[in-house]
């Protein structure tokens, strides 16, 4: 299971590129929660700080900062 997960992980980061829009991000979010590897709580917070409420921006920066966000986030769930 292990294995899968990070091989899971490590697609979603070779997927997401320089900028993600926060419907994709959603998609990844809900994929994370639907493979058990973030519970809902956590996806609710993770959509929290990627939302385009809370990123306050012109868009181009706002995809870009999302993604930088959640290419951080990837390896931390990867490994704790």
């Amino acid at each position: 299971e292990t294995k899968d997960q990070n091989n899971y992980i490590k697609r979603l980061m070779e997927l997401i590129g320089p900028a993600l829009s926060q419907q994709q991000a959603l998609y990844i979010i809900d994929g994370l929660r639907e493979n058990q590897l973030i519970t809902d709580r956590e996806a609710k917070m993770i959509a929290a700080v990627v939302d385009r409420e809370t990123l306050k921006m012109d868009v181009a920066s706002r995809d870009i900062i999302r993604a930088n966000i959640l290419k951080r986030l990837l390896p931390v769930i990867n490994y704790y």
